[in-house]
This record gives structure tokens, sequence and C-alpha cells, in this order.
């Protein structure tokens, strides 16, 4: 339990660490490019205990899939796991944290290189509707991009921003210049880690001045929404882009012989996406685990968890809605510990409110006798309780 407070705590620390300043937004983005395929919190986290780790799994995929060793002495990579309703931790390790045994493979790390560009450039603009000047160069395609998917995004990633404001530093400005700070924030950031992980310096288009406002989200609560925006619709693009890149590669090394295609290349592609594929298809099925070393081996441990909370009904729920329909909010809640609160709190009002409801609706649809007709009766206060129960999911569950 210790731990879980541990980690917890260290991602309300990071939050404001990383937007303490520009230079400390752009060096977690730096971490967050390599590691897009993972969600804000955790390459928050990764960032926090591994800085500069490029390829993270977990120890079962590292030993079993990529068939190589956790070294000894190497220390975990704690992540939260919010697929459960109670809160647990998940370790993943880094590759440099691992070595081959026989038969071990290594990730395909794609790289971009400078005479992919080009074609490269052409496939954006037929996905993205690139035209004119914005197909000049390949750092205007990844800028215009940019900016349409943050115009297209915006509404729905600042969507539950404004209840989480209080106490922070957004407090005190206006809705307006708010969004206009997390527009350029947001479009900046989804610039910089795009240019990042393609090999570029955005530092030629942007400067650490025009991530000044990032000092204004400097919380945990606010800061959700702007990390989980960024990942969300930066994550999709490279994964096309890299996509892309190995298909490249794949034809280049095919030219050279078709054997070594193959043998090397598509085994390669086939090890970067056992590596994360992988990693995906555990968090449907994942239990939480620490470890133990006995000889040049890790064994699963114990898990660790919080003491049940009963939240009811319509906390439940509520909290489906919230990871559905208000992704960045429930993020915010979680990470802050302010979820299991708000769902309780619903649970309450919902409960209240369905015996006021009920009473009002007896008095206007009083019952039949109950010992008269059992089954009127029930059929009666069923049709009741549907009717009370429509009004509150709309008025404080999908609210």
């Amino acid at each position: 339990m210790g731990k879980l407070y541990e980690i917890l705590g260290l991602v309300q620390y990071e939050a404001e660490k990383i937007s303490s300043s520009p230079r400390d937004w752009l060096h977690y983005l730096d971490t967050a490019s390599q590691l897009y395929r993972y969600s804000f919190s955790d390459t928050l986290l990764i960032h926090a205990q591994r800085p500069g780790a490029t390829a993270c799994a977990e120890l079962e995929i590292w030993n079993h899939k990529m068939k190589r060793w956790v070294n000894r002495g190497a220390k975990g990579i704690a992540l939260i796991d919010d697929r459960y309703p109670k809160k647990r931790l998940r370790y993943v390790f880094d590759v440099s944290d691992t070595h081959k045994v026989q038969g071990g493979k290594t990730p395909y790390l794609w790289q971009l290189k400078e005479h992919q560009k080009e074609p490269l450039l052409e496939h954006l603009s037929e996905v993205y509707g690139l035209a004119g000047e914005d197909t000049v160069a390949f750092t205007s395609a990844l800028w215009k991009i940019a900016q349409d998917m943050t115009e297209e995004n915006l509404e729905e990633a600042m969507e539950g921003l404004e209840y989480e404001v209080e106490g922070t530093f957004l407090e005190d400005l206006d809705e307006q210049t708010i969004q206009t700070e997390f527009r350029e924030l947001l479009q900046n950031s989804i610039f910089y880690s795009l240019s990042r992980r393609c090999g570029l310096d955005p530092m030629d288009v942007l400067e650490e001045g025009d991530f000044t406002a990032i000092t204004d989200f400097r919380s945990m609560s606010v800061l959700t929404f702007l990390g989980n925006a960024t990942n969300q619709i930066v994550e999709p693009i490279l994964r096309d882009i890299g996509r892309t890149v190995w298909r490249m590669d794949w034809e280049e090394q095919k030219e050279k012989s078709q054997k070594r295609v193959e043998n090397s290349s598509q085994t390669h592609y086939n090890e970067f996406n056992t590596l994360m594929q992988e990693s995906e298809k555990m968090e449907e099925m994942r239990m939480e685990l620490t470890y133990y070393r006995k000889g040049d081996y890790l064994f699963p441990n114990l898990t660790i968890e919080n003491e049940p909370v009963n939240i009811g009904k319509y906390g439940m729920l509520r909290k489906t809605f919230l990871k559905e329909n208000r992704k960045n909010w429930y993020q915010s809640m979680l990470l802050t510990g302010k979820l299991e609160k708000h769902l309780m709190e619903i649970e309450k009002a919902a409960q209240e409110r369905m015996e006021v409801l009920m009473n009002g609706l007896l008095i206007q649809y009083p019952a039949p006798d109950k010992e008269e007709d059992q089954m009127k009766w029930v059929a009666h206060m069923n049709n009741l309780q549907q009717m009370a129960e429509e009004s509150v999911l709309t008025e404080l569950v999908y609210n």
C-alpha cells in the first residue's frame, strides 16, 4: 500500500515539475514522443523514473515474447493501472534494463531517413488533405497537421476543464484566455512531438517562449487535460508514420535481398509489434504484480491495492460514463484522488433524488392495494421507479 501512495504522490510532484517552465515541459515531450503508445499518466511516470526510456514492456513480454532477460538489479518502472475498481500498480522495464538470450529479439524503433521524407510527405498529404504551401516541406506539413488536429479536437479536449480550475493558476483567468492558452499549447505540443519523433528540430520553428503558458497549468488536475489531448492526437499520427516508414524500409531491403527481407525486415517489424501489441493485450488481462529475484530470474510477488470502496449502482454508471465520454476529466479526477469522492457523491445524490421522486410520483399516481393484487402493485411500482430513474440518470449520472 505504501508503494502505491508513493507513486500517486510522484504523479502529483512530476506534474508540477514538468509544468514549472517551458524547458521542463519540452523535456517531458521528448520522452512522450518516443513512448507515444503510452497514455499521458504512463509517460509522466516513465519520465519521472526513467527519462531516457525508449521501449518499455512488462516482464512477461520481455521474457517470453522477446526472449530477453531483465538485468540483475534492474528496477521496474511503476505505473498506475486504472482498469479495476481498486487502484493497482503495474511494472514495466525499458529495453536498456534487459539483455538478449538465445533467440532474443531487438524491438524495431523506426527512424525517418532523409530520402524517405518526400514519399512520406505525399502520404501525409493524401491522408490529411494537405495542399499548396503546406506540402512544400515536411516541417510545413507537420505544422498544418498540428493546426488542423488542434481545431478539430479542441472542444472535446477542454470538456470538463472548467470544473477543475479552482485552486489553480487558471482560476483567475477568463474563459477566452484559458481557451487561447490551451489551443496554443496543444498545437505547439503536437508539432513538437511529431517533429522530435521524426528526427527534426522543432525549435527551428518554435521557441521556448511559445510554451510560456504551461506554468498556468501547474497542477495535475488541469495539466491532465493538455497531456491527454496531446497524447491522443499524436499517437495515431505517429503510428501511421511508423507503419509507412517501415514499409519503405522493407521495400529498400527487398531490393537488396528478398531472403533478407523475409528473415530480417519482416521479423524486425513483427518484433516491434510484438512488444507494443502484447503490452496492449496485457491491459485486457493484467493482474497487479511486483517481483522478487531468485537467481537470474524475476518472479511475481504481491498485489498492491486500495481498500475496497462500495460505490453503488449509480456511482458505477457515472464512472463508466466519464471514462467513455469525459476521458480527460476522468483521468484528472483519478490521478488527483478525487474520483472516488465524486462517485460516492453522485451515488448519494442519486439515491436521495430517487426517494424524493418516488414519493412525489406515489402521490401523483397512487399504488393499488398490494394485498388485493400483488402483481399489479409490483408492476405499478416498477413503472414509477423507471420514470424516476430516467430522470436521475439524465440529471446526475449522464450530465
